[in-house]
């Protein structure tokens, strides 16, 4: 099991550790250094795990590390992860960087190819449409329909918008507040 470690309430002494843990004897086995402020994770089909550093809010930035099946960082891509959906060899990213200084806050969008851990692309949404604070993001394993949650201004109830896989808007509609995570069901829903 690999817990990423953040440390955000310890601000400036942020944690910068991915734990290892095994889980026959519930124990820490070693710790594996990559990044401060460490926040989301996901495993390839290659072994690589992906971690999103959301930096410290000020001069750094928010970047994403690859984590190789040897526990060792072998790559460092520019790109906040806030939030990762895995579609084959395809990895869909989106992150809302805030950065203190500036009060300020810059939203990216990328396609990492998990073969060549390299970004692919700076974006997957071709219509234009604008998210204020994208903050989710879940990829249909049927459709390979995009789905992207908008938490706007983490106040007011949020969006949930479904794009083609090619990133074209297909439709929108109001969710509830900070909406954050997407599962999807066989399960037959009732009325």
């Amino acid at each position: 099991l690999y817990v990423a470690n953040s440390g955000g309430y310890r601000v400036p002494m942020y944690d910068n550790t991915v734990s290892v843990i095994d889980l026959d004897s519930f124990t820490e086995i070693r710790k594996i250094t990559v990044a401060i402020n460490l926040h989301r994770m996901i495993l390839d089909r290659h072994g690589n795990i992906y971690v999103g550093s959301r930096s410290d809010y000020k001069g750094m930035k928010s970047s994403t590390y690859v984590i190789d099946s040897q526990d060792r960082i072998s790559n460092v891509l520019d790109v906040s992860a806030g939030n990762m959906a895995l579609r084959g060899d395809l990895l869909y990213v989106c992150g809302v960087e805030w950065n203190q200084t500036t009060n300020s806050s810059s939203i990216s969008y990328a396609i990492i190819n998990t073969v060549s851990k390299s970004i692919v692309s700076r974006g997957f949404i071709s219509n234009g449409t604008k998210i204020e604070k994208p903050y989710g993001i879940a990829i249909n394993p049927q459709t390979g329909e995009i789905y992207v949650t908008d938490a706007r201004d983490f106040i007011n109830p949020g969006m949930l918008y479904c794009f083609t896989p090619d990133g074209k808007r297909k439709w929108e509609t109001i969710t509830g507040d900070i909406p954050a995570h997407i599962v999807f069901t066989r399960k037959k829903l009732k009325d």
